[in-house]
């Protein structure tokens, strides 16, 4: 039997920006139409990143022997992490948020209100933040993620884990983003196209 590991600690950096709603046209958060549409993909994506931690133990409800029981593995594999502690920092500029949408998730969301002579600045400090906090070497993995994307897989971290482990932390690992088109024939769109081999060097 070996030794249960240390849950992974992940450190989640996301700059969010929802401005004015005043104005009629305009381009993503500006367009008084996008309220709704932003609320969904903030809470989705938030929630997809909370839904990434687990326990060393987990638990279940054992309705036939009306107990509490351990939950069994979900997923046979080696490099099944034990566990995953998901530490969710959120990068907000002044008033412009979507603040209903993150007080719904309570303390599990680290709100960083910031003020910026230009909000288009967020993206820099949820970066710094990260590389900042690199050298404290708390964190087993950093993220970053722009306030709309939705991670779907649960066993991300596991595979983000085991493939820099076996690279040695030389390269990184892109997810297949795709957007839904909402059209039957072509459900998903994939918004990342393959990459010259010459954009790497030798």
């Amino acid at each position: 039997m070996t030794e249960a590991q240390a849950p992974v600690l992940v450190r989640v950096a996301i700059p969010h920006y929802y401005g004015p709603s005043e104005a009629s046209s305009g381009y993503g958060s500006c367009r008084s139409d996008a309220r709704v549409q932003r609320a969904v993909a903030l809470s989705r994506c938030l929630g997809g990143v909370l839904a990434l931690e687990r326990g060393m133990n987990e638990q279940i409800l054992g309705i036939a022997q009306r107990q509490i029981l351990s939950a069994p593995p979900t997923l046979n594999m080696p490099s099944r992490l034990d566990g995953i502690q998901v530490d969710c920092h959120l990068f907000v500029h002044e008033d412009c948020w979507l603040q209903d949408v993150v007080i719904a998730f309570g303390r599990r969301i680290k709100v960083h209100r910031l003020q910026l002579k230009d909000p288009r600045r967020l993206p820099y400090a949820a970066r710094n933040f990260l590389i900042q906090d690199e050298g404290n070497g708390e964190a087993d993995l950093s993220l970053y993620l722009e306030d709309d994307l939705v991670i779907h897989d649960q066993y991300y971290i596991d595979k983000l884990i085991w493939f820099l482990s076996r690279t040695d932390h030389r390269y990184g690992l892109m997810p297949h983003r795709y957007e839904l088109t909402g059209a039957v024939e072509c459900p998903r769109f994939f918004v990342d196209g393959p990459i010259a081999e010459s954009a790497f060097p030798k």
